[in-house]
């Protein structure tokens, strides 16, 4: 028993470490169309094997919630997340 433990363990590292991780967020003001932009990064632990998702959102509290529930969606259990947001308008 003590042997199938260590096994479903180790398949439980083993799956965290190729699941998709939130690990970066931007929050950018688009003049020109008047929107703002998340841009959320994913990755699966493996270099360029990432992938990026980017919405376009009204105002800049959408675009951060935009993102936050991204980064639910996609918990990051290895490093704490971080999301930069442009905080200022032209």
């Amino acid at each position: 028993m003590k042997r199938i433990d260590r096994l479903i363990i180790k398949a439980q590292k083993v799956a965290q470490r190729t699941a998709e991780r939130f690990t970066i967020g931007f929050v950018t003001y688009l003049p020109e169309a008047n929107l703002w932009e998340a841009q959320g990064n994913l990755t699966c632990g493996k270099p360029g094997r990432g992938r990026q998702i980017i919405t376009e959102h009204e105002d800049k509290e959408s675009a951060i919630l935009a993102l936050e529930s991204l980064s639910q969606k996609y918990p990051n259990a290895v490093e704490n997340a971080v999301i930069f947001i442009e905080d200022f308008e032209e």
